[in-house]
């Protein structure tokens, strides 16, 4: 498939200028060198009052921080090189540890522990974003969270304290985790922040080049040393580097399917190798509770690129083939983001909450057939929105969660701003927490997942 946008390469230099900034880059249908784009930039400053421009700031950032990466001759390297250049590094570390016969030293955390006094009166303290969540298969006061900026944390005591396990990886940002549930040390994390697709250059005044990931990485020693699986990729490859979500199989734990918006992957040796399966935009994967071989996945069409269509597919032999479903959803133009949530106690029962082009709440698209049939249930209210529902848009394509009840297969629970709760099976919503205090104790926005 086409790259979902262009990297933030010498030569693809306007890309990261919005539509209505002032271009002081020419390319001619030709890459620019660094020392060329410096150049350009001084001209046009000469000529320019920076005060009164929009934009040149992004520049100036991004040009400060390449800097900092360049080879003998003053012009930014390759990302891989410095990203190898960390993981020897990181290697050379865990050698030494091993081998010394002296006891490891590592930091951790001694505080301050309290929370940040948030003076604005009307909202819920917030310390930071948690993508994923994922619990060791047999002890229930252990387990991980994956966040944005700071990587994966584990917790052995219901979240009293927390270990941060990925300080020596090259980027820390966490999109997903899968936990063997054979070997609990042995676990496989998205090294991305799939939620800012769409946004990874310049796009409607939003500076968000900073998402991008490596691929799959494993620990087979709980998180103490890391390394990358065959599902790998740069930083330049951009958005096609985000991988949303991991399932191992729970009986052959050798078996994985991983998902993202370069497609779907399956490996029958534990990550060392994987095959290009489909070429699809992927945005959610989920497994069958009682038979582990059917998987359900989301593809979506990203409206700011005009890229993938919006679907939902079928396999029933662990991601091996897959099958589109006839479920009624327009590929493009109208659904940009689709989440999936299976009913633990009737896996027949299928939900798909999906995602309109303002970034609000479509529909709902539901199966009592697991998948044979679809009935779309229309949007009473805009359960995505800031408010009560009757305002458009929200946030969609940025935070959408969606759980259903484990006893109850008609109870179902959205996160998006805020969070709503159906008891009919997704045909009416109420409100469950609002990202104010208005109502009264309430958690903080965005709410990423359940």
């Amino acid at each position: 498939m086409k790259k979902l946008f262009l990297v933030f390469l010498i030569g693809l230099v306007s890309s990261f200028i919005p539509s209505d900034a002032q271009q002081f880059f020419k390319t001619e249908n030709k890459p620019l060198t660094f020392k060329e784009m410096q150049k350009q930039f001084q001209e046009w400053k000469s000529n320019h009052d920076l005060s009164k421009q929009r934009n040149w700031k992004y520049f100036k950032r991004w040009e400060n921080e390449m800097q900092m990466h360049t080879d003998g001759q003053g012009n930014p390297v390759d990302p891989a090189v410095y990203f190898d250049a960390i993981n020897k590094a990181n290697a050379d570390k865990n050698n030494l540890r091993t081998s010394s016969a002296t006891t490891p030293v590592f930091w951790l955390p001694k505080g301050p522990f309290d929370l940040p006094v948030n003076n604005s009166g009307y909202m819920e303290t917030g310390m930071g974003r948690v993508n994923c969540i994922a619990f060791h298969p047999t002890d229930a006061a252990t387990y991980y969270v994956g966040v944005a900026q700071g990587g994966l944390w584990k917790t052995n005591n219901n979240g009293q304290t927390w270990t941060p396990l990925t300080d020596n990886l090259p980027i820390t940002r966490i999109s997903d985790i899968a936990i063997n549930p054979a070997n609990p040390d042995e676990i496989y994390i998205s090294l991305c922040d799939f939620e800012y697709i769409g946004f990874g250059l310049n796009l409607n005044g939003r500076k968000r080049n900073t998402h991008y990931g490596l691929g799959v990485y494993k620990t087979l020693d709980g998180g103490l040393t890391w390394n990358a699986t065959g599902l790998s990729f740069q930083l330049t490859n951009g958005d096609a580097s985000l991988i949303r979500k991991i399932i191992i199989h729970p009986t052959n734990t050798n078996n994985l399917v991983a998902c993202g918006v370069s497609g779907m992957y399956t490996s029958t040796d534990a990550g060392n190798s994987w095959t290009h399966v489909l070429d699809s935009l992927f945005w959610d994967l989920t497994q069958d509770p009682v038979n582990p071989n059917i998987l359900y996945a989301a593809t979506g069409w990203v409206k700011n690129s005009n890229d993938g269509e919006a679907a939902i597919y079928k396999s029933t032999d662990f991601g091996t083939t897959w099958t589109k479903l006839n479920t009624g959803i327009p590929p493009t133009g109208s659904v940009q983001r689709i989440r999936l949530s299976i009913a633990p106690s009737d896996p027949n029962y299928i939900y798909a909450i999906a995602v309109d082009d303002v970034f609000g709440l479509y529909g709902f698209y539901k199966s009592t057939d697991a998948g044979l049939n679809w009935q779309y249930l229309p949007p009473l209210l805009n359960i995505l929105s800031y408010d009560d529902g009757n305002a458009s848009g929200g946030q969609g394509n940025y935070d959408l969660a969606l759980f259903v009840d484990p006893s109850d297969r008609e109870i179902v629970y959205t996160g998006g701003i805020n969070i709503w709760g159906s008891t009919d099976g997704a045909v009416s919503f109420n409100p469950v927490s609002h990202w104010t205090t208005a109502y009264g104790p309430s958690i903080h926005a965005d709410v990423h997942s359940l």
